[in-house]
């Protein structure tokens, strides 16, 4: 029988257990990058973002392995979600629903999401142990992939039962269609990623696209190199936790005033303790570092997260956050770059419309109701413009 428990931080859990729990999946779900959040100060507290850790556990009759936790079980799946208080940082854009509710008399918050804070990427939400089967074999329980999504998300509506919604955005394609098959109301938006085919150098990558293009971004690539030293460093580089907190508060002012949620403190930690999966890209004007971007990698992705400079230079934006990234995938052979959300300009470069979804279900029967047609709407004039620009349109 699979159980659930429900925790206010991811500090309570093992670090070892859940991070064999995550797997293979997303690097944003990593224990080390969710402790940082908190720890760092960057969720929790006033921030708006209240975590709540939904956990899935066996109940052990032998030798449950590495995957015991505290719970007197063994663990099998779990669910990172977080209660909101407004919709900054999700990049699920609801302001003007939200702004309709609130005419209408309806309350938006709190609501509970099941997301990556500040990351719009992709991925698992409702994680199942990758070695599930065996597993349940070892703790004489029996179970099923479906029976821990299930438990996952009848815990997670649970322990929403008194917020305005419960929301899992950008979930991967096994997530999507449990909670499709759940009745949850569905949204789609796109994103632009980079795919490698199987590409030995850059030029074979340009040799795709039309000759306009090739020749444009050849001499944005040139006349930013020409400026600038361009390095690829990771974690370890001296002084990279505070470049890379200066260009994400400076990129955050510049856009909201602000100097954003994400905390000089969160760097310091995850370049103290996942270096290896921090890849940054740097610009140096001689001694001074001048841009630079927070990525991150694992197994066969990079994921663009956050880019900033402290001068302005042509082109130099493009060959720091996107090109070189496409670089690194194609040395590598790593098969994708998501550089994160929004940027019609990437759409020229090579990067093709990617449909993303998130899945929504509202306390407030009538806006329920008149929010799934506002999202059927919404997808169909999606799907058309993905139609009108001509591109693959992805799954």
């Amino acid at each position: 029988m699979v159980q659930t428990r429900v925790d206010e931080s991811i500090r309570g859990m093992v670090p070892s257990a859940w991070d064999a729990l995550v797997g293979e999946e997303s690097p944003f779900l990593e224990y080390a990058f969710l402790a940082a959040l908190e720890e760092s100060g960057s969720v929790g507290g006033a921030t708006g973002w209240e975590p709540v850790v939904i956990t899935a556990w066996l109940r052990a009759s032998g030798d449950a392995g590495a995957a015991s936790g505290n719970n007197g079980g063994t663990l099998v799946g779990g669910l990172v979600a977080w209660r909101k208080r407004h919709s900054f940082g999700e990049f699920v854009y609801d302001w003007g629903i939200a702004d309709w509710a609130m005419r209408q008399g309806i309350a938006w918050y709190p609501k509970l999401v099941a997301a990556v804070p500040f990351s719009p990427v992709a991925g698992a939400r409702l994680l199942v142990h990758p070695a599930l089967a065996s597993v349940a074999e070892r703790a004489a329980a029996p179970c099923t992939a479906a029976e821990v999504r299930r438990a996952l998300v009848e815990a997670f509506v649970r322990a929403g039962a008194r917020d305005a919604s419960c929301n899992v955005l950008f979930p991967d394609e096994a997530d999507a269609e449990f909670l499709r098959g759940g009745g949850w109301a569905e949204r789609l938006q796109t994103q632009y990623h980079w795919t490698n085919h199987g590409f030995r150098t850059f030029e074979e990558f340009l040799a795709t696209l039309p000759s306009k293009r090739r020749n444009s971004i050849r001499r944005e690539r040139r006349d930013a190199s020409s400026q600038v030293e361009v390095r690829v460093v990771d974690g370890t580089f001296p002084g990279l936790a505070g470049y890379l907190a200066d260009f994400y508060g400076s990129t955050a002012e510049r856009y909201t005033g602000e100097r954003g949620y994400v905390t000089p403190a969160f760097f310091e930690i995850l370049c103290a303790r996942w270096a290896h999966r921090v890849h940054s890209v740097l610009a140096l004007d001689g001694t001074r570092v001048i841009a630079g971007t927070f990525n991150v990698q694992k197994g066969r992705r990079l994921y663009g997260r956050w880019w900033g400079c402290r001068e302005e230079r042509p082109f130099l934006h493009f060959e720091v956050a996107l090109y070189r990234a496409i670089d690194a995938c194609i040395e590598n052979g790593w098969e994708a770059f998501e550089p994160g959300h929004g940027g019609e300009h990437k759409r020229a470069r090579g990067f093709v419309p990617t449909l993303v979804r998130s899945f929504h279900r509202h306390r407030h029967p009538g806006a329920d109701a008149a929010l799934r047609a506002y999202y059927d709407r919404e997808a169909e004039a999606v799907r058309a413009r993905l139609r009108e620009g001509g591109d693959v349109e992805a799954s």
